[in-house]
């Protein structure tokens, strides 16, 4: 999406209400002499009720700190944080462009950004591609080499020889061909693996090595996967895709690998197919319920691989989103196209 050209001389504010280091916000500053930025990542978190704070210990105060309602009341842009008040476009009225730190929108669906009727959205979607991706790569390879058994076999100080499986030859299911899907397609070509992928467009894939699909054909991805990758984004459309039906689609030898949210998979009717032997297994690295309960029948399953959602984690993921917003500036100065633009009516 185009921005309006700018006045070349009129200031554009910038506050940054993400926590944000003295070295990743001098480079957002250094971006252009009309965006001067403010930092109010500290007043924020004074702000936000405790239960929603992230925890982490914000960066010090830039001087001048000034109230967060009137560095929001010039705002122009802002660089969100993880959590917003829900009244954050009301308090910030000359707002025209908001970026997120993270892909997913979901956890912003109370705020009023979206009310907005001129505000533009941008989301960090790609910035965790590859450590989501190197992470499907690895749960496959570890189901496939029986990993929880191995494991099992070192704390029992168990010598235990089973054969092992391999991805060479095995079809490889990818639902969501975004910028996760992608990078995982592209690391799993060179172990061999016959690639199919699930796309809401798929006239836009520019894939020519493996077919895409459109969303009526996910059936015919599923019984055809030897591993079922989930990549798709949290909307109204991919909650409950994964139901009983589509699971019992699926070869009893096949493996589900979810870095998707937990709600697009019914766990229950997961749990009862992993405990019935209808599927081989899974890597789940997010769930419906979060942190996963202790009563959580999936943590005694030998045949699974679970994470803390955290697969997209990464040293350096601050840097990522301090270089997309600093492009994503430069655009909007220069009234370019903005990279990650959300669309409301799909929900990312």
């Amino acid at each position: 999406m185009a921005n309006s050209a700018l006045n070349g001389s009129r200031p554009v504010k910038v506050v940054v209400i993400n926590s944000l280091s003295d070295d990743q916000l001098r480079r957002i500053a250094d971006v252009d002499p009309r965006a001067p930025v403010a930092d109010a990542a500290a007043q924020l978190l004074e702000q936000l009720p405790a239960a929603l704070r992230p925890g982490q210990t914000p960066a010090p105060l830039r001087p001048p700190a000034r109230p967060l309602d009137e560095l929001l009341s010039e705002a122009e842009v802002i660089l969100a944080a993880r959590q917003i008040p829900i009244d954050l476009a009301s308090r910030a009225p000359r707002l025209r462009w908001i970026q997120l730190p993270m892909s997913g929108t979901e956890g912003y669906k109370a705020a009023d950004i979206w009310t907005a009727p001129d505000l533009v959205v941008t989301n960090a979607a790609g910035i965790s591609a590859v450590p989501l991706a190197e992470y499907v790569l690895m749960t496959m390879l570890g189901l496939a080499k029986n990993s929880p058994r191995m494991f099992a076999n070192k704390a029992a100080a168990q010598w235990d020889r089973f054969n092992l499986g391999q991805l060479r030859g095995q079809t490889l299911g990818i639902v969501g061909l975004g910028a996760i899907g992608a990078e995982v397609a592209r690391l799993a070509q060179p172990f061999g693996m016959n690639i199919i992928a699930l796309r809401r467009h798929p006239e836009r894939s520019d894939a020519s090595a493996f077919r895409v699909l459109p969303p009526e054909g996910l059936h015919e991805l599923l019984a055809a996967s030897d591993y079922v990758v989930l990549s798709v984004p949290a909307t109204e459309a991919t909650v409950g895709m994964i139901g009983p039906e589509e699971l019992a689609v699926m070869r009893p030898s096949s493996y589900l690998i979810n870095v998707a949210r937990g709600d697009v998979v019914d766990e229950a009717a997961l749990i009862d197919a992993l405990r019935h032997n209808r599927l081989a297994g899974a890597g789940l690295d997010v769930f419906r319920t979060e942190p996963l309960p202790d009563e959580s029948r999936l943590w005694g399953l030998p045949n699974v691989m679970l994470s803390a959602h955290n697969a997209g984690l990464f040293d350096g993921y601050d840097d990522g989103v301090t270089d997309l917003f600093s492009d994503n500036l430069r655009r909007y100065l220069d009234g370019d196209p903005l990279l990650n633009f959300v669309d409301r009516s799909a929900g990312y």
